[in-house]
């Protein structure tokens, strides 16, 4: 398992719950720690008003209740990480 830290001097470190709230009303860039250890930046959204409408599907928690979903603006996919995960803002 790597043994990454988030990078604090960007980021201010916030709870899962914060930042599901932050992507459920706008954008943000995050960081999260993936389950294999690895450091994981992204920008996305869970605003359905924000993501493409091709693309839009129901993916709210109900997917899974460990995980949480989010439309990734860079990637240009849906992608999730663990509600355990610790996480970053920008």
């Amino acid at each position: 398992m790597m043994n990454q830290k988030l990078n604090y001097m960007n980021y201010s470190q916030t709870t899962v719950s914060n930042l599901i709230n932050l992507l459920d009303q706008n954008v943000a860039r995050f960081q999260f720690r993936k389950m294999d250890g690895s450091i994981r930046n992204a920008l996305g959204t869970r605003n359905e008003l924000l993501i493409p409408k091709e693309d839009e599907i129901k993916f709210i928690d109900d997917i899974s209740t460990k995980s949480v979903v989010f439309w990734d603006l860079e990637e240009k996919a849906f992608r999730s990480f663990s509600k355990q995960a610790e996480v970053s803002v920008i």
